[in-house]
């Protein structure tokens, strides 16, 4: 009887078992994977567990596909920089910015004086660059030297007869240190002579002269895919090609000087030079003068942009006068003798 009641026990569990796999079959489970269970949520007492299905007419309907909308295209607009207030530096800057460039040296006349290395022998100030017609203060001088937007805008240069050129450093900015002659066949600049008295030598090897006949020449040459002869902008470019050494003879006697004009709020006076009426007469266009834009970096650039250009140039304010700029050069020179150990 006991075996009997075993039996029919053994039996019902294989049963159970039977359905159970079957059902997992159905459910779509994998052989040999027991299906995870649902959790079962409880009913709130009071309420029934069973949720009638909604109908299909209240189901909500599917929302639509997003369709995306075309952008419009973006125009790469290059910005006008915005004018900037001159810094305000010590002339260490100038110092530190030429000591790589050339050697700093005292004159016999106790002043001290820089002068460039790796120079050609008939090199002169003013000779290589450009002049470039700014609103702000007329013609200004875009050197092709690196260490330009100091020399040319600063201080005095001279030549001695046993050194050569030498650039005696200033305080006060100039859009460029020169004389202008004009005259009736071209023009002529020269760098203005000393203002104190000294040995340097000017003759007419120190000028630089611009015939009018290779004054479309001198246009073009600094043209940027012709953009600058399209739009009239006055620049002119001094290069072996446009200008001489040193103008005809008698022409600096007879021309006609072109004299600064007074200090204008930009800073710095006006500098005078040919009449871009003039030359607009004579090229058969109309002048245009470029904006000047202060940056705070050692350097000067003339810059295109889509529709226009500026002048960025780098005009500081030095924290000492012309005479404090001598002490500092000699205070250096001094701790430099101490440091060598030279007597």
């Amino acid at each position: 009887m006991r075996t009997g009641l075993w039996g029919l026990r053994w039996a019902i569990v294989f049963a159970i078992a039977l359905l159970a796999a079957n059902a997992a079959l159905v459910e779509g489970a994998a052989p040999g994977r027991r299906p995870t269970p649902t959790p079962r949520r409880t009913a709130p007492a009071g309420r029934s567990a069973a949720r009638p299905a909604a109908p299909p007419s209240a189901r909500p309907a599917a929302k639509p596909a997003i369709k995306p909308v075309a952008q419009p295209a973006v125009r790469a607009v290059t910005p006008t920089p915005r004018p900037r207030e001159r810094p305000v530096v010590p002339f260490e800057v100038v110092f530190q910015e030429l000591r790589t460039e050339g050697q700093w040296g005292r004159l016999h006349d106790g002043r001290w004086a820089w002068q460039p290395a790796g120079l050609a022998p008939d090199w002169r100030p003013f000779s290589r660059g450009s002049w470039v017609l700014t609103e702000a203060v007329g013609w200004f001088w875009l050197a092709d030297e690196p260490w330009g937007w100091v020399t040319a805008h600063y201080g005095r240069w001279e030549r001695h007869a046993k050194i050569g050129w030498v650039w005696a450093p200033g305080a006060e900015w100039s859009p460029a240190r020169v004389e202008w002659r004009v005259g009736t066949a071209g023009a002529a600049w020269g760098p203005e002579p000393p203002d104190v008295p000294t040995t340097a030598t000017a003759d007419g090897s120190s000028w630089t002269y611009l015939p009018w006949a290779n004054l479309s020449r001198a246009l073009a040459a600094h043209s940027r895919a012709g953009a600058a002869t399209e739009t009239g902008w006055m620049i002119l470019a001094a290069s072996t090609t446009t200008v001489t050494a040193a103008p005809p003879a008698g022409f600096l006697g007879a021309a006609e000087r072109a004299a600064p004009l007074a200090p204008e709020a930009a800073g710095g006076a006006r500098m005078a030079g040919p009449s871009p009426e003039e030359i607009g007469r004579k090229i058969g266009r109309r002048p245009r003068a470029v904006p000047l834009l202060d940056v705070h970096i050692a350097r000067e650039a003339l810059v295109f942009t889509g529709d226009g250009a500026f002048l960025a140039a780098y005009r500081p304010v030095f924290k000492e006068s012309e005479e404090a700029i001598q002490a500092f050069l000699a205070e250096i020179a001094e701790r430099y003798r101490k440091m060598s150990g030279k007597p």
